[in-house]
């Protein structure tokens, strides 16, 4: 069992090929798939523009993105992999943000900008690994389009109350808590970040009343349950 993870607008990006696809269009061009060569971390990779979602209601400070969900396959998984590492390096909460194996990451929709600074996975509609690199400004706008892209629920750890309020204004709310067991703590986690619950939370017409306390496994499905309510 794990302690949290962090945690469709005209595309971006120049050059790459088109690839057929009958079935969907983009940015105008119906029954085209505009793939493009990224380059991140020392990787190439190919990926398909999906384009920035507004930011209405986020602090001023947020920048929008365009963002780029990568080609299914390993070298996808690794590019994320390495572009979160290298985001989350030096930073205050960087270990509140959860690194997955490759392994995960092949299994999920992977989300970065042209520059590999920002970027979230998908895991169905759970949302996972949430980063943007010192100066990108680029947290909500990686929620916001995650929210676009079918994200429903996740988990974040509450550190004086940040990340839920910062899940909150794109439309999540907490279902249930989780106490901080040391025995699952990250092995980076940084004394003065203190001991926070873990709260799941999910985007839902009927969240709790009130919030309680659970184990972590039921936790996540109290998530999973509110989405479908």
């Amino acid at each position: 069992m794990n302690q949290p993870r962090e945690p469709k607008g005209a595309p971006g990006g120049t050059g790459g090929r088109f690839r057929g696809n009958p079935a969907s269009g983009v940015s105008g061009l119906p029954g085209l798939d505009m793939h493009v060569p990224l380059k991140v971390a020392g990787h190439r990779v190919d990926a398909l523009p999906v384009g920035s979602a507004p930011l209405d209601g986020c602090p001023v400070r947020s920048q929008p993105k365009e963002f780029f969900r990568l080609d299914r396959g390993r070298e996808g998984a690794v590019a994320f992999r390495d572009c979160l590492e290298s985001a989350r390096q030096g930073r205050r909460y960087g270990p509140a943000v959860d690194v997955h194996p490759v392994e995960d990451y092949e299994d999920c929709d992977l989300y970065l900008t042209e520059n590999g600074r920002t970027g979230f996975a998908l895991r169905g509609d759970e949302l996972i690994s949430v980063f943007s690199a010192t100066g990108e400004h680029g947290g909500d706008a990686a929620v916001a389009q995650a929210v676009r892209q079918g994200a429903r629920r996740l988990d974040c750890y509450d550190i004086k109350g940040g990340l839920p309020a910062f899940y909150a204004r794109h439309g999540f709310h907490p279902i249930a808590r989780v106490a901080w067991d040391d025995k699952y703590a990250p092995d980076d986690w940084p004394a003065e970040l203190g001991q926070p619950d873990v709260v799941a939370m999910a985007v839902t017409d009927n969240p709790p009343e009130s919030v309680p306390y659970t184990d972590y496994d039921s936790a996540l499905e109290a998530a999973r349950r509110a989405v479908d309510a």
